[in-house]
């Protein structure tokens, strides 16, 4: 992969990270994916802080494309519970197995969290590095509550140390161009918050759409 196409992804990768510093909530929500490094991202945050409540959220989804996970007929929550855990998570965390994307992370964890009497005033969302706008963008608007606290968190780092064998390079901009495009879409369709977007995030977009990285874009 040439070094202006890499560059290019950074500019996304950079923009789609909030860099917010961890901080303690009355409760963490573990956003399931096919990244395991967000559930010992999160097990590490157990020990650090004193979350009163831990949700990992995810369902079986995503079986026919880019967001495919690796681990068979198995909801995205227990397979991180089992991460969780074998990484020294400090809790025992609810777990939430019916959401197929963001939106239903936060109405059904929303849903799971009211059965259980707990309504929380300041919420982490641990997720993907490049999944952190998107997702808080996502929770602001479709969390049922208002007046609640946000912060995000997520392994961090650079597009280059994220990136291995069981998360392609390619695979991760081809999801990052889909996601960007969301960020761009979903508000209108009242799904998300409205972000600023950059002048070289948007030409960076348009250059790696144009060059190919299709394959995780939505109808508009």
């Amino acid at each position: 992969m040439d070094s202006g196409l890499i560059r290019q992804a950074e500019i996304m990768w950079d923009y789609m990270q909030l860099y917010q510093p961890p901080e303690k909530a009355d409760c963490m929500i573990i956003l399931g994916s096919r990244d395991d490094r967000v559930a010992k991202t999160a097990a590490g945050l157990s020990r650090q802080f004193a979350f009163g409540t831990i949700v990992i959220s995810g369902g079986l989804s995503h079986t026919q494309d880019l967001l495919k996970t690796s681990w068979g007929a198995v909801s995205e929550a227990d397979h991180f519970n089992e991460v969780f855990i074998h990484a020294d998570g400090a809790a025992t965390p609810l777990l939430e197995r019916c959401a197929q994307n963001t939106g239903q992370n936060a109405l059904y964890t929303h849903k799971l969290l009211l059965e259980n009497q707990i309504r929380p005033k300041s919420i982490c969302i641990v997720t993907k590095p490049y999944m952190e706008r998107r997702a808080l963008a996502t929770f602001a608007v479709q969390w049922p509550e208002r007046n609640v606290a946000w912060n995000v968190q997520s392994a961090g780092g650079t597009l280059a140390e994220y990136c291995n064998d069981e998360q392609p390079m390619d695979v991760v901009i081809n999801i990052m161009v889909g996601d960007l495009q969301r960020i761009i879409e979903y508000p209108k369709r009242g799904l998300q918050m409205p972000q600023d977007i950059p002048d070289d995030v948007i030409k960076a977009f348009e250059s790696l759409i144009s060059k190919g990285f299709t394959r995780h874009l939505v109808d508009t």
